[in-house]
């Protein structure tokens, strides 16, 4: 029989903080434990956090970052199965219903669903409608949220020289040692957490290239072509119509016409930052 623990890591999110535990609290196949590890936030948070009952607390006076509070919650877990809930997300109702369904079929690592939590700028839903379309039940992912307890000890946790992409890194070591990493596709997160302007898309994409010199240090076979290929990019102004072109009919019939219109740009512009801050 699965037993799944609910590990929330928190830091600063006083804003969305009470609509995710009241989202995990409220589920159609309760979490047999929840635990909330705020990590020093200094925002209303842990006056929020204090609120709930049921709900195991543990508040750190000294920020340690991410990756040690989310392995700090897991060896705290007293249940095998463990879910790592994202403290800026709000999750549907069956959630834990299918990701134990996942479990109870053999699954070690999964990966749930992603969508945007209540959008409202023009970038926001553009942003769900891809994932809409990219994250379909033949999604193979590279991120697992949720695993057996005796398998992320296995990999020693989430790295935390690896902030910023431990995430992937994570995942990374976990198909490296012959796990599947499962899509379940019925089990949402609406994220707030995700771009809201094309300033915050360009932030991210620099952020994710000075992360990746760590990744790709450890990993250089994944290093991509098209890393190269945007360096020198700018300086070959035809090739930015024929990219354009090639994404716009690529989306052309899959999205919206305003977001088919705008993404292409959008696109080339995140992967130049990326390339640029990965080098530079």
């Amino acid at each position: 029989m699965v037993k799944i623990t609910a590990v929330v890591p928190v830091n600063n999110n006083e804003n969305i903080i009470g609509d995710c535990l009241n989202s995990l609290l409220k589920q159609s196949r309760p979490f047999d434990e929840i635990i909330v590890v705020d990590d020093a936030s200094k925002d209303n948070s842990v006056n929020i956090i204090k609120k709930f009952k049921g709900v195991k607390k543990i508040f750190l006076k000294k920020n340690i970052e991410r990756s040690r509070s989310r392995n700090l919650g897991v060896s705290k877990a007293k249940n095998e199965y463990v879910a790592i809930m994202e403290s800026d997300s709000v999750f549907n109702k069956d959630w834990c219903k299918h990701i134990v369904d996942s479990f109870e079929k053999g699954a070690v690592f999964i990966c749930d669903k992603r969508l945007i939590y209540k959008p409202k700028t023009f970038i926001e839903k553009m942003e769900n409608e891809i994932f809409e379309l990219r994250l379909k039940k033949d999604y193979i992912p590279f991120v697992p949220w949720c695993f057996r307890k005796t398998a992320f000890l296995e990999l020693k946790g989430f790295r935390h020289k690896m902030v910023g992409i431990e995430d992937k890194d994570f995942g990374t070591r976990a198909k490296n040692k012959g796990y599947s990493i499962i899509f379940q596709s019925k089990a949402i997160q609406y994220h707030a957490g995700e771009p809201k302007s094309f300033s915050d898309e360009l932030k991210r994409s620099r952020s994710f290239g000075n992360a990746y010199k760590k990744y790709y240090k450890l990993y250089p076979k994944e290093k991509p072509l098209k890393l190269y290929f945007f360096l020198f990019f700018p300086f070959f102004p035809p090739f930015w119509v024929l990219i354009y072109l090639y994404l716009f009919f690529k989306y052309f019939n899959k999205l919206s016409l305003k977001f088919a219109l705008v993404y292409p740009f959008i696109s080339i512009f995140r992967n130049v930052v990326f390339s640029y801050s990965y080098f530079f």
